[in-house]
C-alpha cells in the first residue's frame, strides 16, 4: 500500500484524532488557567497546613517528567484496584 492511499482511506480518523487533541488541549489549558491563580494565592498563605501539601504537589509536578506522570495516571489505578 502506498502512503497516499492509506492516508486517503484513514483521513476521517486522522481528522477526528486531531480535533479531539485540540479539544483536550483547550480543556486542559482552561482548567490549568483557572486553577493556577488560586494555587498561587494559597501558596503565598502563611498557614503551614496549606503550604506543605502545595509544596509537595509543586515539587512533584516540577520534578517529574510529563511522560512519567502520564504513565502513573494511566497504569497505576488499574494495578491498585482489588478485583476479586
Amino acid at each position: 500500500m502506498e502512503f497516499a492511499s492509506v492516508f486517503i482511506e484513514y483521513w476521517p480518523r486522522f481528522l477526528d484524532g486531531t480535533l479531539m487533541t485540540l479539544k483536550l488541549t483547550f480543556l486542559g489549558s482552561l482548567i490549568a488557567g483557572l486553577a493556577a491563580p488560586f494555587l498561587a494565592l494559597y501558596r503565598l498563605n502563611a498557614n503551614i497546613v496549606v503550604q506543605v501539601p502545595l509544596r509537595i504537589y509543586i515539587s512533584f509536578m516540577r520534578g517529574t517528567p510529563l511522560l512519567a506522570q502520564m504513565f502513573r495516571k494511566i497504569f497505576l489505578p488499574p494495578c491498585c484496584t482489588c478485583k476479586t
